[in-house]
């Protein structure tokens, strides 16, 4: 506890206080050392510093040394209406009333789990609003199915290719995926829609590629970092948005190709 290395300036009095005067002490010396084989005055700087603690001046957190004012300040949060003191355990002990032990490794795993479960639960009902608003756009279920077919192609690929050397996928990837599916979804229509002007396809098709190239660099730069959610999120989008072209146009109709 902070109270080990810096006693309260109450405490401190109290302890300054019980120290005996020098006569009692040397008194209590004597009885206590009788019969044994102390030489004379061996002990007179005890005596001598027992003395100066009685007139010392008591030692507040201000005038603490560095490396103990460390100690003192880590353990010690001010919030502003209460203190909060974060005490490093080294052993079981028995807790008194009001005081609970956290295993910081069990809850960061619990809350863990539970960012992934939501993660995966809202990823789907996303994924599921991206396919009813095509449904709504384009009006028929064959035309939502070619444009989802290179989608989910695209995500179950890039999981694999994620998970190939026996990583699991994260939180973050997981959020990739939905950014996948909504960029992707606009190659995908691209696609599927019929054009019978070649020469404006083609400009089209340029623009496309264009366009998933720009994402393809700025999400591959991010994947780069050593930040864990810009790396997840860089390499997951990457190569989803680069796959989404890629099957959206290997999975379109010939005409379309």
């Amino acid at each position: 506890m902070p109270s080990a290395t810096l006693p309260s300036l109450r405490t401190q009095a109290q302890r300054q206080s019980a120290l005996p005067d020098a006569p009692t002490l040397r008194q209590n010396f004597s009885q206590a050392s009788a019969n044994m084989p102390f030489r004379p005055h061996t002990f007179d700087p005890f005596f001598a510093a027992v003395a100066q603690a009685r007139t010392a001046p008591l030692t507040p957190e201000q005038t603490l040394p560095p490396p103990f004012a460390l100690r003192v300040d880590s353990m010690l949060m001010n919030t502003g209406k209460h203190w909060t003191v974060l005490a490093p355990l080294t052993a079981p002990v028995q807790l008194p009333p009001g005081i609970q032990l956290v295993d910081l490794n069990h809850e960061s795993t619990e809350l863990l789990k539970i960012f992934q479960s939501d993660s995966c639960k809202l990823a789907g009902i996303g994924s599921l609003a991206i396919l009813a608003v095509l449904l709504a756009g384009l009006r028929s279920p064959s035309r939502v199915a070619a444009v989802a077919a290179p989608l989910a192609a695209a995500v179950i690929v890039t999981a694999a290719l994620l998970t190939l050397d026996g990583h699991k996928l994260s939180i973050f990837m997981v959020v990739g995926f939905l950014l996948i599916v909504a960029v992707g979804s606009n190659y995908c229509l691209f696609f599927s829609r019929p054009e019978h002007d070649g020469e404006k396809r083609q400009r089209a098709a340029g623009a496309i590629l264009l366009a998933n190239l720009c994402t393809v660099s700025a999400y591959g730069l991010m994947s780069f970092s050593r930040i864990p959610v810009l790396h997840d999120i860089g390499i997951t989008v990457a190569i989803g948005t680069f796959l989404s072209l890629f099957f959206g146009a290997a999975l379109s109709t010939p005409a379309a190709a």
